[in-house]
């Protein structure tokens, strides 16, 4: 891999139709020495802000500097922040990588040059490589190997991260809180590497996936904390130099199934946090459901949750699964990404309690608009430049190992989907 980050976005012209814009490479937030494993985009506050992980034991955090606040509304015609928003958010006027580092330095004393780095137009090769790196703001340590996978959560107070594993000691998922980033837990229950880590649409659950073919399920409760116990923690912060974390957190693991016969390429949670669903290489993808009250009462089930159903065998292993972030004809709909570069769609029947899910292929997408070598990950977006009275647009992205990411685009009935 080239061990770069690229961030694109659609270019509104003039001459060009709003609903179908073409999409440029707008900045190269990161420059790396090492192959990039994994990235997550980090919610919440503070806007444009992600953490990426790759062949070294080092998470780092970067944040975008103003200038490419101010090109983004350029490109896009939307200012994603307001000034109340950024009233409290630090940002860097530009960044440079030193020679040999590995770290983006921030300047933040204005001058001449500043002006430079806005775009309104697709920037050039040279722009993009000198002009558009992203300050690193932190680095998270901890991990004993090379940095995996990575997850935040929907409000942007968690990051969870995974490394290289070959003992249970080395798998452990490591959560940092936001704010200060500090490790605030290590959640132990794989005994190999954790492929993927997804948090639940609310916060409540995050779900891992691992080598060892067993999925965990850990559930995050808030605790409140007494007003003696606040000032305790101010005074102890005031007087140390150490950074000291603001959340209170339980952990807990609710869920330990093997799941799959072969490893667990990938896991998503569906829209309400009821359900998820898993990937892997035994050509089989499973759908999970939370198991009921009367389940748990009557100990009819072992833990938390079950299998609900299991889609018909695949031809090849299953190595990525997305599902869309709305309900479908009242039921699920996910996106399937195979070891041979194919993407398929599935709907599930609609929600009925006491009943399982069937599920059916809803479209096959052609090869020749397919990856050709292994999906790695998909991802859904709402596609608001082109929403109608009729009909809902939805954006899906993937990545292959043929060093592509594919942008498709779906249209839905409007009446079939529902937030």
């Amino acid at each position: 891999t080239d061990q770069t980050t690229r961030l694109f976005a659609p270019f509104n012209t003039e001459t060009k139709n709003p609903s179908s814009p073409d999409w440029f490479e707008i900045s190269r937030p990161q420059v790396h020495g090492y192959d990039l494993n994994c990235l997550s985009v980090i919610r919440g506050g503070r806007k444009h802000l992600f953490a990426s992980g790759a062949d070294e034991k080092v998470m780092r955090v970067f944040m975008a500097p103003r200038p490419f606040i101010q090109s983004l509304c350029n490109v896009t015609g939307v200012m994603t922040v307001t000034e109340e928003e950024e009233k409290n958010v630090k940002r860097a006027l530009r960044a440079h990588l030193p020679e040999l580092g590995l770290s983006n330095k921030g300047f933040k004393n204005p001058d001449k040059k500043n002006r430079e780095f806005i775009i309104s137009q697709p920037p050039t090769e040279e722009f993009l490589i000198q002009c558009s790196l992203w300050p690193e703001i932190d680095k998270l340590y901890g991990h004993g190997y090379e940095v995996y996978c990575c997850a935040s959560n929907k409000k942007g107070t968690l990051l969870a991260s995974a490394c290289v594993a070959r003992s249970r000691k080395h798998a452990v998922i490591r959560v940092w809180e936001t704010t200060e980033w500090t490790e605030i837990a290590q959640l132990e229950s794989h005994d190999l590497t954790v492929v993927q880590l997804a948090f639940s649409p609310d916060d409540k659950y995050l779900l891992s996936v691992s080598r060892d073919r067993h999925l965990s399920v850990f559930q995050f409760t808030e605790t409140e904390e007494k007003e003696e116990e606040k000032e305790e923690k101010k005074v102890e912060k005031a007087k140390s130099t150490e950074r000291k974390s603001n959340i209170n957190v339980k952990i807990s693991l609710v869920c330990r199934i093997k799941a799959h016969k072969r490893i667990i390429w990938s896991g998503c949670w569906m829209v309400g946090s009821q359900y998820f669903a898993t990937a892997a290489r035994d050509k089989q993808v499973k759908i999970w459901r939370e198991a009921t009250e009367e389940e748990l009462s009557a100990q009819k089930v072992k833990s938390l949750f079950v299998n609900d159903s299991t889609l018909p065998d695949f031809d090849c292993a299953v190595t990525a699964v997305a599902a869309a972030p709305f309900k479908f004809n009242e039921g699920y709909l996910l996106c399937i990404g195979l070891q041979d570069g194919r993407m398929e769609l599935w709907n599930s029947s609609p929600i009925e309690a006491g009943k399982s899910l069937t599920w059916s292929q809803y479209s096959r997408l052609s090869a020749s608009v397919c990856h050709c070598s292994t999906i790695k990950r998909i991802a859904w977006r709402l596609n608001k430049e082109k929403k109608t009275e009729s009909e809902v647009h939805y954006h899906v992205a993937s990545c292959g190992c043929d060093y592509s990411v594919r942008l498709f685009s779906f249209a839905f009935p409007a009446g079939s989907v529902a937030q």
